[in-house]
């Protein structure tokens, strides 16, 4: 068994060793009733020994494999047929070791040999552990993103994307293939934003990238917002085949973008109503001074008439016929411009008058009485406080006035009748509240919620409930301040106004106003406001 060549032209032992032995790989065989394992230089070289080609025990072989892995290697290794087992050496640093094996039986038909290679596969096995930890990253990033990336063939109808990976699931509520049924993805976009599949179709056709907001309507009827930037991918000839693409659930910055938004106008109206008020006031002013002297000259007629001393028929103008009477009726006038100036400065008032602390029951039921004379005998009135050690700063007459416009409301939007409830309760409201008013730092809150059981409002209604001068009434009927001034004085004290509100459903406004640990009667100066801004788009979007 030396190294002279065979005359059949096949390699001897010792060629064949050495063959094995410049490509890292060990030839072994255990003679299994023995136990003694022969093997070449090499396989002891992979165990982590050292020395020549010999024969060592089988206890001394397995001495060498991992405590963790030999359970499994001796299963394998004594498996009938041909056989493959991967283990660890136990020599630091562990090294990941292959082997290959073939039964060779006995004239009693069992195992008497067991012959085979070893080879060290290290490095693959390192590859594959990064690979897999990899992949499970992957997966986890994409389980928990909020936004996915797809594939989509131009050559389907549907453009429904072939490749997915991310969360297209938890993000549209539909599986691929649903959106498949449904006849496409255009069929799960919300009907007011298809036009924008015109833009995109355009887009691809030209070749171009493209960059998309729209809605979708979930399979729960959800509505969400997505920003969709593809990339036109075209063949050779400049045929656009597919589009690659990214889509990022956007529905919270766009809700916070509106919600800043409202809050940016209301800001605009409040200070063109405070410029407005100060005017009116200013002409207010000098035509009460031309009614009064106009009551003076009337007074002074009537004395040079009946010899009376001065003022016997002034009263306000109640004297003097028809000229007394239309003065009387101008000053009323008047002084209903006055209110209404006095309105809109409330609306439009950034720093008011600090307030005095009191118990926000108390301070709610001391409104009740006038509340239920002003809606009228066919409306239930009901007041539920249950928080009686709750405090909040702000002035009486203020409060009680919001409550008042709120009832009035009410009211109005219950012609035949219905129930106006008032009550009070602690809001906690966190960063993730998608009804958290962006004027409000997250914490907790004084709520008093006004609820009638009127005919509600349409989104377009409720979206200018607390603009100066809108309202819905008749004309004469309404003069469109009394929610904006509710919105001011709230404001004033660091507070927020929101209103749900639904056609047939009736309308909840809820007042919400920070809470005090000053002791009561303390006069205490307004909150700081904090403005909460709508983010920009995260990384990659």
């Amino acid at each position: 068994m030396d190294g002279t060549p065979r005359p059949d032209g096949s390699l001897a032992a010792a060629e064949l060793a050495t063959a094995l032995d410049a490509a890292g790989v060990g030839a072994w065989t255990w003679e299994v009733e023995a136990g003694a394992v022969r093997a070449t230089a090499a396989v002891w070289r992979l165990l982590g020994g050292d020395g020549g080609p010999g024969s060592r025990s089988i206890d001394e072989v397995v001495a060498r494999i991992h405590p963790d892995d030999r359970a499994a290697a001796a299963r394998a290794l004594q498996a009938p047929g041909p056989h493959e087992v991967v283990f660890r050496t136990a020599a630091a640093p562990a090294r990941w070791l292959q082997a290959t094996g073939q039964g060779i039986a006995g004239d009693d038909g069992r195992v008497a040999t067991i012959t085979g290679v070893v080879a060290d596969v290290t490095t693959r096995e390192a590859s594959a552990a990064t690979a897999r930890e990899q992949a499970q990253l992957h997966r986890v990033i994409a389980e928990l993103a909020s936004d996915y990336v797809y594939v989509a063939d131009l050559g389907a109808p549907d453009l429904v994307p072939t490749i997915v990976a991310g969360a297209f699931e938890p993000v549209t509520g539909y599986r691929l293939v649903d959106v498949r049924g449904l006849g496409g993805w255009v069929a799960i976009v919300h009907p007011d934003d298809r036009a924008a599949a015109a833009v995109v179709t355009a887009a691809v056709a030209a070749g171009r990238d493209f960059t998309c907001e729209y809605r979708i309507v979930r399979k729960d009827g959800q509505v969400r917002w997505l920003r969709d930037r593809g990339r036109t991918i075209v063949d050779a000839d400049g045929t656009p085949r597919r589009i690659v693409g990214g889509v990022v659930d956007i529905t919270d910055r766009r809700r916070l973008e509106l919600q800043l938004a409202e809050t940016n106008k209301l800001e605009a109206l409040a200070r063109l109503a405070g410029s407005v008020a100060h005017d009116i006031n200013n002409l207010v002013t000098v035509l009460m001074l031309t009614v009064d002297r106009i009551d003076r000259r009337i007074d002074r007629r009537i004395d040079r008439r009946t010899g009376a001393g001065p003022g016997a028929g002034g009263d306000g103008g109640g004297g003097g016929g028809e000229l007394g009477r239309e003065a009387a009726l101008l000053r009323q006038s008047l002084q209903r411009a006055s209110e209404l100036a006095g309105s809109l400065l409330t609306f439009a008032r950034q720093q008011p008058a600090a307030a005095r602390v009191g118990r926000l029951d108390d301070l709610v039921l001391a409104a009740q009485s006038i509340v239920a004379r002003v809606v009228g005998g066919g409306v239930r009135v009901a007041f539920d406080v249950a928080d009686g050690d709750a405090r909040i700063a702000i002035d009486p007459g203020q409060l009680e006035m919001a409550l008042l416009n709120l009832a009035i409301n009410a009211r109005d939007a219950m012609p035949d009748g219905g129930e106006l409830r008032v009550a009070t309760a602690r809001r906690t409201i966190d960063e993730a509240d998608v009804a958290r008013p962006p004027e409000l730092a997250p914490g907790t809150y004084a709520a008093i919620a006004v609820t009638d059981t009127g005919a509600g409002m349409s989104p377009e209604v409720r979206a200018r409930a607390f603009e100066p001068f809108f309202t819905t009434k008749p004309p004469g009927h309404g003069t469109g301040l009394g929610l904006p001034s509710v919105h001011g004085a709230i404001r004033q004290r660091g507070g927020a106004v929101t209103v749900d509100s639904a056609p047939g459903c009736g309308t909840t406004f809820t007042l919400l106003l920070p809470l005090s640990t000053a002791p009561l009667g303390t006069i205490e100066e307004p909150p700081p406001r904090v403005e909460v801004h709508a983010p920009g788009p995260r990384p990659g979007a």
